[in-house]
């Protein structure tokens, strides 16, 4: 049983490392977008790396506080998709409460939350679609064991 648990919480482990990984990248696709379509010259440097750290620093901590890592609330990949939207709702709340307020001299442009948060949503669908459609890192299917009496035949009579 410990054994079973350990591989469990590398799992989630590894499912969160991912995540990140992929969160921050789309942060920073997002301010490549946005230079990209308007032409506009953005700050990219340290306010840049702050913006994709603490947007990757919410998402995560929003999504396990919202239940997304843990193996006994993965119900159903609706449920999923309720979690990541929550997630993401709460971590663009608060990423747009701390920058008005708290880190006022943080330039963002207006539309990089919008653009990061869009293409987080979903990313993080289709990554957990295909994690759990495929099997990736044991998310979507369990293992059922079936303890069963072995059948009586007439074979068993002839060589006892």
């Amino acid at each position: 049983m410990k054994a079973a648990n350990r591989r469990q919480s590398k799992r989630s482990n590894i499912l969160v490392l991912l995540e990140g990984a992929l969160i921050a990248y789309l942060a920073y696709v997002a301010h490549a977008l946005i230079i990209h379509i308007t032409g506009e010259s953005l700050p990219a440097g340290r306010e840049l790396l702050i913006n994709v750290a603490l947007l990757t620093f919410l998402v995560l901590v929003s999504a396990l506080s919202v239940g997304l890592y843990e193996p006994k609330l993965r119900e159903t990949f609706r449920g999923i998709i309720r979690r990541i939207f929550v997630c993401v709702a709460l971590s663009y709340f608060v990423m747009e409460l701390l920058t008005s307020t708290v880190l006022i001299n943080l330039s963002m442009h207006p539309y990089y939350l919008p653009t990061a948060s869009g293409l987080i949503i979903l990313s993080l669908v289709v990554f957990r679609y295909f994690s759990n459609r495929l099997g990736l890192l044991g998310l979507g299917h369990t293992l059922d064991l079936k303890l069963q009496r072995p059948q009586e035949s007439p074979l068993n009579y002839c060589f006892s």
